[in-house]
């Protein structure tokens, strides 16, 4: 783990799924749920997709993810159509609650106290990442400077490739070596690591225990230690 130093941060960019918002196990169950309306038997789908499965998909496309569980479930369906059937029902579920991650309100708080601008930066497409603030955080709006997503015009690779979090340094209008990241998968990190942000922090959760984030600058067990930081 590499020194912590902030005092030259003007900026927090956030990761969203894992890291400000609890919607891991609400992907899991969206994908549960999709199987099961596309013929898969219900001790099959308990079975298969396991917390041990989702762990795999974090971090990668639905598209991926769908192919993996269509053959791992031996489905008839055709992955778009797949995809396009679990993104309903994500959605759906979001509007029904979606839980904050344990400091989350902490971090964002130790952010404004400092004067320091704020962003989400999210692989996941608009769709998701509204209605998962509009869910867990109704005054996002009036919180972040920026949020950034995976389908927007600028991004042409999602992460691990550095163009969100390099498009939300933009949008502040602060240098990245002067943002912190915030993220809780390697997928993450390594994306902020190539953008050349300041300060990396990794907060696991239970599905990422095992990444690597050796190139974090620190790896928190939650994002309240951020008030600890100095």
């Amino acid at each position: 783990m590499r020194p912590v130093d902030l005092s030259r941060i003007q900026a927090v960019l956030f990761d969203l799924d894992g890291l400000l918002v609890d919607t891991e196990p609400i992907q899991q169950t969206a994908f549960q749920a999709a199987a099961r309306r596309f013929g898969a038997e219900a001790d099959a789908v308990e079975r298969e997709m396991d917390d041990k499965l989702h762990a795999q998909f974090v971090g990668k496309s639905d598209a991926v993810n769908a192919q993996k569980l269509i053959q791992k479930l031996n489905l008839n369906v055709a992955s778009d159509r797949f995809v396009r059937e679990r993104a309903d029902i994500y959605v759906e579920l979001l509007k029904r609650g979606a839980p904050l991650m344990p400091g989350a309100r902490e971090a964002i708080r130790w952010a404004s106290e400092r004067g320091m601008k704020t962003a989400v930066g999210s692989s996941s497409v608009r769709r998701f990442v509204e209605a998962s603030l509009n869910s867990a955080l109704p005054d996002w709006r009036g919180i972040f400077g920026a949020v950034v997503c995976g389908d927007d015009a600028h991004i042409q690779a999602r992460k691990p490739a550095p163009d969100i979090y390099l498009r939300c340094a933009e949008l502040l209008e602060v240098s990245p070596c002067r943002c912190a990241a915030l993220e809780d998968s390697q997928s993450g990190v390594e994306s902020a690591a190539r953008g050349g942000i300041g300060f990396i922090g990794a907060v696991p959760n239970a599905f990422t225990l095992n990444h690597d984030f050796t190139k974090a600058h620190k790896v928190m067990k939650s994002l309240a230690e951020m008030r600890i930081m100095g």
